[in-house]
């Protein structure tokens, strides 16, 4: 597991010279488990699974798929075992405490909120079923508020989306309007505290492409109704071979304007909000690429886009003119 940052212009790897965390075994760092925020003193946090050799899907699984996290602390990373057992689907949000939370699908509890009250860890099932947490995401809104995403699995093609928040005092529950799936769930907490997420819809499976989602949808909740906004299709949904919506990731600039970063038929495309009207472009093109695109806004609303081509890690940075496309790591598989 490395970390690497852009200072100055250039990329800080070097060989061996960022690891965070390394798996001895037959074990793995991060499969399927991975999650990053900063705070606003700039330091990052990091929540990872570490699975050891010899793992099992009987329960409990505490043993085998260990939670961790690490900081960075004055130049050195510190990390440590957190209580809980995470499968995937790990996001991580940091409060204005500097506290974390964490939500996360278990293959014992379903869906899992964990945060550390600055004492102590404290867990809790929001959704106690083994179909559920499925591309689980976490955002923290200004009042240090969780909000969390979700799906869960009726079969293997039929997904449905759900969205709870913390107000405070309990948790509340809605079941994402329309029904088209949810699949790929990212979110993103505007300047009011109302989430925008981005989800992939209409699931179609063939023998030879397996599962394949036909559309892209971002959902907003204004907290008394949902609005739905159908932005990219795949128009022949029975093209088994086709698809689009995979690996999204949803951010907001200064004026809440979203942002959708995410895969289609192997390119990295962008749709977004101008003000006035949605548009779409492909951001990258070459080869088969696009893969678990992650999307983040600076503060002079400058697009960064980190993904991945097959074994190659990729940042792509939009200037305010036009794209830079970048190798950031493209030795071995990452």
């Amino acid at each position: 597991l490395e970390y690497i940052t852009k200072e100055n212009g250039e990329w800080t790897y070097q060989e061996g010279g960022n690891i965070i965390d390394f798996s001895a075994g037959a074990g793995g760092i991060g499969y399927h488990a991975i999650s990053l925020d900063v705070d606003s003193e700039d330091i990052p946090t990091l929540a990872y699974k570490r699975e050891i050799e010899g793992y099992s899907y009987s329960c409990p699984d505490t043993i085998y798929r260990q939670l961790f996290m690490a900081q960075k602390l004055d130049g050195a990373w510190y990390k440590g075992r957190v209580p809980g057992s995470v499968h995937r689907y790990l996001s991580i949000g940091v409060d204005s405490e500097t506290l974390p939370h964490m939500s996360y699908k278990s293959s014992c509890d379903g869906l899992v909120y964990l945060h550390f009250d600055g004492t102590n860890w404290v867990s809790r099932s929001l959704y106690d079923h083994s179909a559920a947490g499925n591309y689980s995401s976490l955002a923290i809104d200004s009042q240090d508020h969780s909000h969390v995403i979700h799906s869960y699995s009726h079969t293997t093609t039929e997904y449905e989306a759900y969205y709870l928040y913390n107000n405070g005092v309990n948790w509340q529950d809605f079941l994402i309007p329309p029904d088209v799936g949810g699949m790929w769930l990212s979110l993103a907490i505007d300047s009011q505290n109302h989430p925008y997420f981005a989800r992939s819809g209409t699931t179609v499976r063939s023998e030879e492409f397996g599962w394949r989602q036909k559309d892209l949808y971002l959902g907003y909740f204004d907290g008394d109704y949902f609005y739905n906004y159908h932005l990219d299709e795949i128009v022949d949904k029975e093209d088994p071979a086709t698809y689009t919506g995979r690996y999204n990731s949803v951010a907001l600039n200064s004026n809440d304007d979203p942002y959708i970063s995410y895969q289609s038929n192997g390119d990295l495309k962008l749709t977004y909000w101008d003000g006035a009207d949605w548009q779409t472009e492909v951001v990258d093109s070459e080869g088969n690429t696009g893969f678990y695109s992650s999307l983040a806004i600076d503060s002079q609303d400058h697009l960064h886009i980190a993904y991945t081509k097959r074994v190659q890690l990729k940042y792509a940075y939009y200037n305010g003119s036009n794209w830079q496309i970048l190798d950031v790591d493209t030795d071995g598989y990452v």
